[in-house]
């Protein structure tokens, strides 16, 4: 079962990142919760599935999914009471891949989120500079909820220079390993 942290970002860092690193958009359709469970529709790199989540935890570890036919992902978006849509970069960090998200509706916000297949790992885990005040523990910052009640009142969350110099570093050395 992994594990998720989820911190807020700098809007300026998730452009540098966007640019540097690419991105691409994610479109969830999520609908009313039933009972323990919540079922979504997810749009993401050309594939469509159906996902069927546990609510018994605040992170996205519980989940079901199986691929849908495209045409059916576009019906159930259609008929979902809470959508999000976002762009997406996969940043290397400290041997994981992280999820640099810039969610574009129903409003926007920037977030990295990091997944650890153990939670002792999780636990250990030092964020580096560039990430900002972790949200993980609050519930409001899940995808689900976002999607169904609107974003959270959010600080905003400023790009220090040695944030910027450590997304800089980044970059550079994904660059020099291309070469």
């Amino acid at each position: 079962m992994p594990f998720v942290r989820r911190f807020l970002i700098s809007p300026s860092l998730t452009r540098l990142i966007r640019k540097g690193f690419g991105s691409h958009t994610v479109i969830e359709g999520h609908f009313s919760p039933q009972a323990d469970r919540q079922s979504y529709v997810r749009l993401d790199q050309g594939r469509t599935h159906l996902v069927l989540a546990s609510l018994n935890t605040s992170l996205e570890d519980d989940e079901a999914s199986t691929e849908i036919p495209a045409a059916h992902a576009e019906a159930l978006l259609e008929v979902c009471p809470g959508k999000l849509t976002l762009e997406r970069s996969i940043v290397p960090v400290q041997a994981h891949a992280a999820r640099v998200d810039r969610l574009i509706s129903p409003g926007s916000l920037d977030l990295v989120s990091i997944e650890f297949i153990r939670e002792d790992e999780a636990t250990r885990f030092v964020p580096p500079v560039w990430f900002g005040a972790e949200v993980t523990p609050n519930d409001s910052y899940i995808n689900r909820v976002m999607a169904l009640t609107g974003l959270p009142d959010t600080p905003e969350t400023e790009a220090s220079n040695a944030g910027m110099e450590a997304v800089l570093d980044i970059m550079e050395g994904v660059a020099l390993r291309e070469c």
